[in-house]
C-alpha cells in the first residue's frame, strides 16, 4: 500500500509540473480553444467522470507533425491525456493528466495509428485501440472513478487478437484488478508491462 501511495505522489508531482502548460480553469470553449504550443487536439470526450452530475471533459493531445517525428523509430511519442472537472459555475477546472495513458501513433504496426477513440460513461472512461499486421489486435482500457479515493483507477484492460486470414477465430483476453492490482490513473503506463 505504501508503494502505491509513494508512486501516486511521484506521479502527481510530475503531473503538477506538466499541468502548468494546461489551462487551469475556464469555460468549455476557453479550454477547447486554448492552444498548447507544439500540440493539436487528437480527441475530446464529455460526460460525468466523478458522479457529481456536472459535465466533465477529457482532452487527448497529439504532437504536431507526429507522423514525421516517428518515422523510422519505434520509440513512443507521448500524447498527453488531460482531465477537467465541471463546476457549479459552468466552468471546468484542471484535475489531472498523464503522458503515459495513450498509445503513440507508431504503435499500431502496419495498420497505422492505433487510437480509435475515448468514451465516458458512468464515472468511467475507456480508451480504444486497434492495430497489427497479419495478426490483428484490439485493446480497450477502462479507468473507473472511486468516490472514496477521489481518483480513477485501472478497472479493466482487454481485447481480442486474430489472424487476418481467419477473423472468425478470435482469442479474447480481459484483465481486471485481480490480475494487475490497484493502479491509479497517474501511475498507469501503457508503455510498460504492468502485469
Amino acid at each position: 500500500m505504501l508503494r502505491i501511495i509513494l508512486t501516486t505522489l511521484l506521479f502527481l508531482l510530475s503531473v503538477f509540473a506538466q499541468s502548468q502548460e494546461y489551462k487551469q480553469l475556464g469555460t468549455l470553449d476557453d479550454i477547447l480553444h486554448d492552444k498548447i504550443p507544439g500540440y493539436d487536439t487528437l480527441a475530446t470526450a464529455k460526460g460525468d467522470l466523478n458522479h457529481d452530475e456536472f459535465e466533465d471533459l477529457i482532452i487527448i493531445y497529439k504532437q504536431e507533425d507526429e507522423i514525421e517525428k516517428t518515422q523510422g523509430t519505434l520509440d513512443p511519442l507521448y500524447r498527453p491525456l488531460v482531465i477537467y472537472l465541471g463546476q457549479d459555475n459552468n466552468k471546468l477546472i484542471f484535475k489531472t493528466g498523464s503522458n503515459n495513458a495513450v498509445l503513440s501513433c507508431n504503435n499500431g504496426g502496419m495498420m497505422g495509428d492505433p487510437f480509435c477513440g475515448i468514451d465516458i460513461k458512468g464515472g468511467q472512461f475507456t480508451l480504444s485501440y486497434y492495430g497489427g499486421s497479419n495478426w490483428r489486435w484490439s485493446r480497450n482500457i477502462t479507468f473507473k472513478y472511486s468516490v472514496n479515493d477521489l481518483n480513477w483507477f485501472l478497472h479493466s484492460d482487454g481485447g481480442v487478437s486474430y489472424h487476418s486470414s481467419d477473423p472468425e477465430n478470435m482469442s479474447e483476453s480481459i484483465l481486471t484488478v485481480e490480475d494487475f492490482g490497484i493502479v491509479p490513473f497517474e501511475a498507469f503506463d501503457i508503455f510498460e508491462d504492468l502485469y
